[in-house]
């Protein structure tokens, strides 16, 4: 064998090799994955609408639901907006109301679980010499 072919062919198995271990890796520029479950899986849709911002100031107090802006005593669909906090609306649908909560995935922490995980140490990263 020549060594012209020799390093054709060596080429095609270093690539053939590279292309097998780079199939293996991760895409670095992928979001990561922040929801514990696994890529693919289908999330369920919420019913109802969807809280997607809020707007606290002095002067006025929004809410952007389902792509819109709105205020207190807007309408949402068939629902009125009656109050806005700093993570939740209230809406009013006939006699009842609703709360919807800007991230209801995040659950408030206890105290106590939050003084234990705290690292009271002044200096975390050692003494420097």
């Amino acid at each position: 064998m020549n060594p012209r072919n020799a390093a054709t062919l060596f080429a095609l198995a270093a690539f053939a090799i590279t292309e097998s271990a780079l199939a293996q890796l991760a895409d670095p520029t992928r979001p990561p994955n922040l929801s514990g479950l696994p890529f693919g899986t289908e999330l369920a849709v919420p019913s109802g609408p969807v809280l997607q911002s809020i707007v606290l100031s002095p002067v006025r107090r929004l809410a952007l639901i389902d792509g819109k802006l709105i205020g207190i005593g807007d309408r949402v669909g068939a629902a009125t907006l009656v109050g806005i906090d700093f993570d939740s609306v209230r809406l009013r649908e006939g006699g009842g109301t609703k709360v919807v909560k800007l991230l209801p995935e995040v659950q408030k922490r206890d105290k106590d679980m939050e003084s234990r995980s705290v690292n009271t140490n002044p200096n975390p990263m050692g003494d420097v010499q």
